[in-house]
């Protein structure tokens, strides 16, 4: 799932087929991008189960009402396609009901499919294409950044008419460019969070704090802002005011991390609470007294937990899922389990990826290396080597821990 200011994107359910009829069944909607509009709730129903349950298709959901308005989706060279691509390219498509037409939600949701692109897929290009006379979807690409690439004649749409169809392009690395041009001033932003949330909770807050790579100074243009924020006591009144105050903020988008009341946060699972000591920056307060809740033993539950879990869920997606997106997830946990097992052997925390990577075994370190490098686009025969390694490194973990 992912979401911006005003939208979520999640998974079609066939439980939202009556809304999406709604919306795709208008003419106005399918045929210009090529294909034939809704004809009832069960050919909506039967559109979600073959077509939308695709792996990177995703409805547009308004959190304004809670209602799938659209559909956006990342495709692979796989065949369901337009444009000529290679090994570490996607093309994105889109489509919005009527009624929200102007309103620039799509290029919100475009937005969240270029970072998961770029970032958690690790892809070098992504494409876009629209038939002729289709200017409604070629803004949305400007808006995005996307450069104009060329055309193509004589094409075959899904509903069997000859077509021409314009092809528009986005590196990564223009991506980049784009983002850079708006950095978010951490240090600026921060405080004015800091503001908010004195004026929110007046003394009840005992710490702020900031973790993730922000906090470990290894941040990107589109990293996660993730903050740490602890009050005496919390209800849910006060989770309600402390999402109004996140919606108030600039680049709510990125914020994400830890809230909690003292008392839970003194009685938490002290395996859990090895990492968020460890790897949390403060701004305020302190979180010193959480070093004394936790011993050895707590360390090593958390890499045996973590091994743990990350040897079921490679297997699991090895032989189910199979899915290649959830593979590049996996690699990015066991970035932190690296990081967690060599604190347990060395009695060592280094933040820093970077730094860590030239401390740790050539075994460990080549989880590291692969987690830079694993792509949602590798072929099945990567797709299985990459499984294998994470498999057989978070086994032999689990065997070795003593």
């Amino acid at each position: 799932m992912m979401e911006s200011t005003r939208i979520i994107l999640r998974p079609w359910s066939e439980t939202d087929a009556e809304q999406l009829y709604k919306y795709a069944s208008h003419p106005a909607i399918g045929p210009i991008a090529g294909w034939e509009p809704h004809t009832s709730i069960e050919n909506s129903r039967e559109i979600i189960r073959y077509v939308l349950s695709a792996p990177e298709t995703y409805a547009v959901v308004l959190k304004e009402t809670n209602e799938p308005i659209g559909s956006v989706g990342i495709m692979f060279n796989d065949g369901s396609h337009s444009a000529e691509m290679v090994e570490g390219d996607a093309e994105i498509g889109y489509w919005i009901g009527v009624p929200y037409w102007g309103k620039g939600l799509i290029p919100e949701a475009v937005q969240l499919l270029l970072r998961r692109c770029f970032e958690d897929l690790q892809l070098q290009q992504v494409w876009c294409g629209y038939y002729e006379g289709n200017l409604r979807s070629r803004r949305v690409m400007d808006k995005c950044g996307f450069k104009y690439h060329h055309k193509e004649e004589g094409k075959v749409s899904p509903l069997g008419d000859i077509r021409i169809e314009h092809f528009m392009r986005l590196t990564k690395q223009e991506w980049m460019s784009n983002i850079m041009e708006n950095t978010i001033q951490i240090t600026e932003w921060l405080g004015k969070f800091q503001e908010r949330l004195t004026a929110l909770f007046g003394e009840r807050l005992k710490f702020f704090g900031l973790q993730g790579s922000y906090g470990r100074g290894e941040q990107t243009a589109t990293s996660d802002i993730d903050v740490v924020v602890i009050v005496d006591k919390l209800d849910f009144a006060d989770l309600k005011a402390y999402r109004t105050l996140l919606d108030s903020m600039e680049h709510s988008e990125l914020i994400c991390g830890f809230v909690a009341g003292e008392e839970e946060l003194l009685n938490w699972e002290k395996s859990d609470l090895v990492q968020l000591y460890m790897d949390t920056h403060p701004i305020m307060g302190t979180l010193e007294g959480l070093q004394t809740l936790f011993l050895a033993e707590d360390v090593r539950k958390a890499v045996l937990t973590g091994a743990c879990n990350l040897y079921h869920a490679s297997s699991h997606n090895f032989l189910h899922a199979r899915n290649a997106a959830m593979l590049v997830e996996l690699y990015k946990s066991a970035r932190f389990m690296v990081r967690m097992k060599h604190y347990m052997e060395h009695g060592e925390y280094l933040s820093s990826m970077a730094v860590l990577a030239g401390k740790v075994s050539d075994e460990d370190r080549s989880i590291l290396e692969k987690a830079q490098t694993i792509s949602a686009t590798d072929d099945k025969e990567t797709f299985e080597n990459n499984s294998r390694m994470l498999i057989e490194w978070s086994g032999k973990l689990i065997r070795n821990i003593k």
